[in-house]
């Protein structure tokens, strides 16, 4: 919905976008989601699709830096002070690390390009229900499997068991690293075909 003027203000409010103009009253700026600097109603189409890449980014961002960042750094620092599993990194080489890993790869994510389907897609509500029920499970499952693979050389020690051959724990890395290529072969089928199955689940 489109408006300027002060009995626009309720249509505004309500609709799923309401647009003021630049040249318009107070009250419909302030009932408005978006004002168009311009007074030009072309730019909507163009300030629409970029607010949309900048949500989409910001999320792709925050997404990667959750698991990626915070998790597999303070993983290691709970099972060295719960069950006295040494530490990989110090703590400046951890930091270090964290820096040159997270922030070459968020600002990769920050300049995607829009997807194809940006402006075909409906309005989302940024505080609401989310929408996929299964990435929560999925994150549990990732989270579990990654835990199994990376620690299970020092369960022995933990649990006082007898010591795993390295013919025993080279497997796992092998399967971990399947499960790596089949995870990135999944991210490459969900940017194609957005729409596909794969990308549901």
């Amino acid at each position: 919905v489109t408006g300027d003027g002060t009995n626009d203000a309720p249509a505004l409010k309500c609709a799923h976008l309401g647009v003021a103009m630049q040249s318009g009253t107070e009250v419909s700026k302030e009932a408005g989601d978006m004002i168009l600097l311009d007074n030009n109603f072309s730019s909507i189409i163009q300030a629409i699709e970029t607010g949309r890449l900048l949500s989409d980014n910001l999320k792709k961002v925050a997404i990667y830096l959750l698991p990626g960042g915070s998790w597999s750094q303070i993983w290691p620092v709970f099972f060295n002070l719960w069950f006295g599993m040494p530490l990989g990194l110090s703590a400046f080489w951890a930091v270090i690390f964290c820096m040159l890993n997270d922030v070459f790869m968020s600002l990769a994510m920050v300049t995607e390009k829009p997807e194809r389907d940006i402006m075909s897609r409906p309005p989302s509500i940024l505080w609401g229900k989310g929408q996929n029920l299964y990435v929560f499970g999925a994150m549990l499952i990732s989270v579990g499997i990654q835990l199994i693979l990376t620690l299970i050389g020092w369960f022995n020690r933990t649990f006082g068991t007898g010591r795993v051959p390295v013919k025993h724990v080279m497997p796992t890395l092998g399967f971990g690293m399947l499960w790596l290529i089949i995870d990135e072969l999944r991210k490459l089928c969900v940017r194609k075909y957005p729409r596909s199955f794969i990308a549901r689940i």
